[in-house]
């Protein structure tokens, strides 16, 4: 069935940002450098909370 989506109907979309457990395990160890604005949230917590609370090392925002 070529052409047909796989994805179930009703299903919740969880953006990439909102998996933290999947991409911080990729940063440990590495310097990080973050381009965003004001409206980089993940929930109600700014994605540059979110990473020095991980203890990430932000070198550069």
């Amino acid at each position: 069935m070529l052409g047909q989506s796989t994805l179930a109907i009703g299903a919740a979309v969880i953006p990439r940002d909102a998996r933290s457990e999947e991409y911080l395990p990729l940063l440990a160890g590495k310097r990080v450098a973050l381009f965003c604005n004001h409206t980089a949230k993940i929930g109600e917590e700014h994605l540059l909370d979110l990473l020095l609370k991980d203890g990430q090392q932000v070198t550069a925002i």
